[in-house]
């Protein structure tokens, strides 16, 4: 087991100023903010006087993870797990709003390659477990090894009950490691809040192999061997532990973000490379879905933005995807920082290796969509405080064949947590999926 540790961040907000525009976005009408100097603490809104506490898990490999990310003029977001490394470029002027209550707005019905307004009702989210199917699932990233206090906090502030958690299991230097899984000890809750709710689902988020055999620089050391089934008996025992612990219907993203550099099982910059990754998982999936009391839902779940290789050269096959995924959040693959609008959160979905484009390739292999992690992001690229982003990820929702969305909910570095201390999105995200 790693090493923990526990750390209370207060964020900063500087005073607002406020401006005389004015526009509706998820319900609510905003008036538009300017943010001018200051540094003061801005008081939560809804009486929770101290800040969510998060944990951390310290993990070995960060470090290796923060250089390759920060090679690709990447920052890293250290307040994950193993997945620290994320992906947002620049900074740029924050704008936010003040909101007061209006009806709510029509959603959005996206074609393959677009999102177009249009009237519908459309559900975008519902309590019951994920499926491989239009569960339209409502999940959220809390932390790790703190995930329950995040949790209870996250519920407090939306008022609204998460029945689905994810969590993260990359952080492994062996394959002891990797097979024998932090969150299958019951010390860490996540067996008896499974058990206690049969609608509940856990989303599994894991690399395809552990640190003593990645190799950056030379990928098909480790990916032929994997896809030769040299691997196929950790695979086994992994999905032995899970079952074992109860979690025999979770939601594996086994090697997501494979395109991100900054991951220990990039999935490399050739051809031959990633077609190699792609035989690796179909490898992985066939021997876990083999093990008794196996009903694993596997994720292919893409990272926007970077690497913009057409994906079918490492996609597994339809027999070994149940569900295919993005992750997205309200940061410009250019790093620019336009003004938020609904007509920018289009742009963001229509960059190239965007929500659209993966929405149009789900479509063709006829799997339903996932978004594993998303948000809102202040400095980082992000565009602040951003309740446009969130409606339009709820319309995309809404309107689609989505198996579940995650928000990340980490409350360190840049991305933003559902807290009053970011009001707009706060409000948008309960309009919209509460």
């Amino acid at each position: 087991m790693r090493s923990k540790t526990a750390t209370n961040r207060v964020r900063k907000f500087p005073r607002l100023r406020l401006a005389a525009a004015a526009a509706t976005v998820g319900g609510v009408t905003l008036a538009s903010v300017t943010l001018a100097g200051g540094g003061s603490a801005l008081a939560e809104q809804r009486g929770h006087s101290s800040p969510i506490t998060t944990m951390w898990r310290e993990v070995s490999t960060l470090k290796g993870h923060v250089q390759r990310a920060a090679h690709y003029n990447y920052v890293a977001r250290a307040g994950a797990v193993g997945s620290g490394a994320r992906k947002v470029k620049g900074s740029g002027t924050t704008t936010t709003t003040t909101p007061t209550t209006t009806p709510p707005p029509t959603t959005t019905t996206p074609a393959a390659t677009t999102t177009t307004p249009a009237a519908t009702t459309a559900t975008t989210s519902r309590s019951g477990p994920v499926t491989a199917g239009d569960s339209k699932t409502n999940c959220i990233f809390t932390g790790a090894s703190g995930w329950a206090a995040g949790l209870a906090s996250a519920q407090s502030a939306t008022g609204m009950t998460f029945n689905c958690i994810e969590t993260f299991i990359d952080a492994n230097s062996t394959w002891s490691d990797w097979t024998n899984p932090w969150i299958a000890n019951p010390s860490w809750g996540f067996t008896s809040w499974l058990e206690a709710n049969p609608n509940r689902s856990i989303v599994i988020s894991m690399n395809l192999i552990p640190d003593a055999v990645a190799n950056a620089s030379n990928p098909l050391t480790w990916e032929t061997a994997c896809q030769q089934g040299q691997y196929n008996t950790y695979a086994t025992q992994l999905a032995t532990n899970l079952v074992a612990a109860h979690m025999g219907s979770a939601v594996i993203r086994l090697g997501k973000e494979m395109n991100g550099p900054w991951e220990n099982d990039f999935m490399g910059t050739t051809t031959t490379e990633q077609q190699a990754w792609a035989g690796c998982f179909a490898r992985e999936v066939t021997a876990m879905r083999a093990v008794s009391g196996a009903h694993f839902l596997f994720d292919w779940n893409v990272n926007a933005c970077v690497e913009n290789f057409p994906l079918s050269n490492w996609y597994p096959g339809n027999a070994y995807v149940d569900i295919i995924g993005i992750d997205t959040y309200d940061a410009f693959c250019n790093g620019t920082t336009p003004t938020s609008s609904a007509a920018t959160t289009q742009s963001l979905f229509a960059e190239p290796l965007g929500l659209n484009a993966v929405q149009a390739f789900a479509t063709q292999q006829g799997k339903p969509m996932s978004i594993p992690e998303w948000g809102t992001q202040t400095g980082g690229g992000g565009l602040g405080d951003d309740p446009y982003y969130v409606s339009g990820v709820g319309q995309y929702v809404a309107a689609n064949n989505v198996s579940f969305q995650a928000w990340f909910d980490n409350n360190g570095s840049s991305i933003n947590p559902l807290t009053s201390g970011y009001p707009f999105g706060l409000g948008a995200y309960v309009h919209t999926f509460g």
